[in-house]
């Protein structure tokens, strides 16, 4: 397990995946610098939530893209036949791979808090949008790595995440409004639609309420939720890891 974590690391290393973040980094820094500028008021706190904005969905995106290529190249070449050459189990080759990608997001959320720390943001809030930020790359990880093992081609594994993220972003949003119209109209082919996307949005982790750019736009600190997020994280990335472990167990190379 060790020598397979090494071996990712190294490889994120290689190609400059952390040099990449940092680019994007301060193009976020570059676009908060320009909202603020067109703010009339509160021109830090603009720059602060439209840079924790940006740098959130490029974290999110650079993560997902970085392991789905990576990890469909890997298991469709000779390197995964090497690997599992090795006295390892597969559930630990798949654990040594997700604990090496923790290690990842823990810096890409580190690097993108830093800038932040010469904000006014508070402590409080700092800590919490950080904490929240890797919660939900933890739950990014997991379901990129159970992707590259349910498709053979990388580009469908991306459409398919690119369309989890957006409906899990906006679950909270939807099931509001599915609640609205079943209270609104009780019966007909609404409230079937409506039924249907709030039990979609059970399925999915509510990822809007992780990280959100409202932290960053008040000098107090604002409460977190911190049970619903720590849950949705546990309980999501044990079921995504359980699913990739079973189709890497059953994957024949």
């Amino acid at each position: 397990m060790f020598i397979v974590a090494k071996y990712t690391l190294v490889e994120a290393y290689k190609r400059r995946f952390i040099l990449l973040f940092c680019l994007t980094l301060i193009t976020s820094l570059a676009v908060g610098g320009y909202a603020a500028g067109l703010a009339v008021v509160s021109k830090q706190y603009t720059l602060a939530a439209f840079y924790g904005f940006c740098a959130r969905i490029a974290a999110v995106t650079l993560l997902a893209g970085y392991i789905i290529l990576n990890e469909s190249r890997a298991l469709e070449s000779d390197r995964a036949s090497l690997a599992f050459g090795l006295p390892i189990h597969r559930a630990q080759y798949l654990a040594a791979k997700w604990l090496a990608y923790l290690a990842v997001a823990l810096v890409m959320a580190l690097l993108a808090a830093l800038p932040l720390t010469i904000m006014p943001v508070s402590a409080a809030n700092l800590l919490s949008w950080t904490l929240s930020l890797y919660c939900e790359l933890l739950i990014v990880i997991s379901v990129s790595l159970m992707l590259s093992l349910i498709f053979t081609q990388p580009l469908l594994s991306l459409l398919v995440f690119g369309v989890f993220y957006l409906f899990a972003r906006g679950s909270g949003e939807f099931a509001r409004h599915s609640g609205h119209i079943l209270d609104t109209h009780p019966g007909g082919l609404d409230t079937l639609m409506a039924w249907t996307v709030k039990a979609a949005t059970l399925i999915v982790p509510t990822l809007g309420e992780f990280a959100p750019a409202v932290l960053l736009l008040h000098e107090h600190p604002a409460e977190t939720a911190w049970l619903p997020l720590l849950t949705q994280t546990l309980l999501f990335t044990a079921l995504l890891l359980a699913v990739s472990a079973e189709r890497l167990l059953r994957k024949q190379f």
